[in-house]
């Protein structure tokens, strides 16, 4: 689960990733009193695991990572205004090993957020190096970290 302001209005929201099936995310736009609205469900593929919310594209808006154990990143571009929810095609980043989870930080000062996924089988982490420019979301192909057997993320 992630929790931001995804439309601008201040108030807090939340983002699911539903698992199995039916493999969606889920965005509730949050009333401000601790209730929240209807969901409102984007396609994810099969077998989401994990969600994060992050401004990845450096436009000051909360974009959505979701790793999926079917072997790919997700990245949700946000494209909301105040009040209204929206978001982009969906960008998928092959990592082409299942995933157990990702994080994601800046890890070169650069001020871009890179995306690290933790693998299901393999004993590394992969890195997607963030080299987004003007708002148009990119990343350079991951580079395999080697690591103990079956590393992981704890949640945040």
């Amino acid at each position: 689960m992630a929790i931001a302001d995804f439309n601008g209005d201040t108030k807090p929201d939340l983002a699911l990733s539903n698992g199995l099936s039916p493999g969606n995310t889920s965005i509730l736009l949050g009333n401000g009193d601790g209730t929240f609205q209807t969901a409102t469900n984007i396609p994810i593929g099969v077998a989401p695991t994990g969600i994060i919310a992050k401004d990845i594209s450096g436009d000051g808006k909360q974009d959505l990572v979701v790793s999926t154990f079917s072997s790919d990143i997700i990245i949700l571009k946000n494209l909301s205004t105040p009040g209204t929810l929206a978001f982009a095609d969906k960008i998928i980043l092959p990592a082409a090993q299942r995933l157990n989870s990702a994080a994601v930080a800046d890890l070169d000062g650069d001020g871009r957020p890179e995306i690290i996924a933790v693998t299901e089988d393999a004993p590394n982490i992969m890195v997607f190096w963030n080299i987004s420019l003007n708002g148009v979301i990119a990343f350079a192909p991951p580079i395999n970290i080697p690591t103990g057997r079956m590393p992981c993320v704890p949640p945040s």
